[in-house]
Parts: C-alpha cells; structure tokens; sequence
C-alpha cells in the first residue's frame, strides 16, 4: 500500500511539471458548453519521457510508466468533482492541484464554470498572474459573458490594479451585450 501510494504521489508532482510543459506551449481550448452533457473529454497521446498518456474506451486517463504497468487511471469529471469539493471548503491549494490534474487529463480542456472557480483559487492565494490567465482563457475563448458576476467576485480584488483585469472585464461586457443583442434579436423574429 505505501508503495502504492508513493507511486500515485510521484505521479502526481510529475502531472504537475508536465502541466507547467503543456500550458506554456499550448493554445488552450476552452469549452463553449457549460453543460456536461455536451462535454466529450478529448483523446491525447504521449507526454515526453515520462511513459505515456492514453485514455480507455471510457474516456479514463492512463498513465502508463515505460515497461506498460498502468501507474493510475483518472479522469476529467472525477478530478474536477474532487477539485470542486476543495473549492466549496475553501481549500485552495487543493482545489488548484485538482483543477489542474482535471484539465491535463483532458488535454487542456476545461468547463468555463471550472476555470472560473480555479481563477478565483488562484486569487485567493495571491498568485495573480494565474488567475489572470484564467479569467483571460474563458473570457476571450470561452466566452464568459457575465460581467456583473466577474466584476462583483470580492475574490478578485487583488487583480484590480493590473491592466489585463480592465481588458479582461471590457471583453467580458462586449460578451455580454453580443449575448444581448443575440437574445434581443431572436426575440423579435
């Protein structure tokens, strides 16, 4: 058992240096949807020098060591449910490792709701620049459109002096008001 569990703690600290690897070279789609129902955890293949990344028929990740002894299985909703329990405890840290163990495990997919909560994690430990880049992912690839809740979460306080926090906040009102306009305009017709 304690080998086990040494086991599931290295792997645990290398997703976490892959995942530093993967968000500085990727591009990062962020899901429309909100909804998971629509939610299809997307297939990967491969994580350099540390055995493979693979998901099975049920879309559960494999971490395959370099002699083909699968080391863990996990997958996106399970990490993100585990990460969301953190989130409601406030505990932060937590929270964060499994927010981010979720969204390596679905190649750098993530719900929008997810981001925002990780964002707010991130806030909440004073690691600005993260959070920032969080909010900057749902906001202009996801399409976050409620700028009355992002402006009002006291958790972001301490993103207010930073330029990207008004560019995010605009993007986030010109979401809102195509959201808007779509809305208005389907109401007409």
């Amino acid at each position: 058992m304690k080998i086990f569990f040494s086991i599931l703690f290295f792997s645990n600290v290398f997703l976490l240096k892959a995942q530093s690897q993967i968000l500085s070279n990727d591009s990062t789609v962020v899901l429309h949807m909100d909804n998971y129902s629509n939610f299809k955890p997307q297939q990967q293949t491969g994580i350099k020098n540390s055995g493979t990344v693979v998901f099975d028929s049920l879309n559960k990740l494999q971490l395959n060591n370099p002699n083909g002894n699968t080391m863990i299985a996990l997958d996106y909703e399970s990490l993100s449910n585990k990460a969301v329990k953190f989130f409601k405890k406030k505990e932060y840290l937590n929270a964060i490792t499994y927010f981010n163990k979720a969204i390596i495990a679905n190649n750098n997919l993530a719900q929008v709701t997810h981001r925002y909560q990780l964002a707010i994690c991130y806030a909440q430990i004073s690691q600005v620049d993260e959070a920032l880049e969080q909010l900057d992912r749902i906001v202009f690839k996801g399409g976050y459109f409620n700028y009355v809740e992002l402006s009002n979460e006291v958790s972001f306080k301490n993103l207010y002096s930073k330029p990207l926090w008004k560019v995010i906040l605009e993007k986030a009102k010109q979401n809102s008001k195509a959201i808007e306009s779509k809305l208005s305009n389907n109401n007409d017709e």
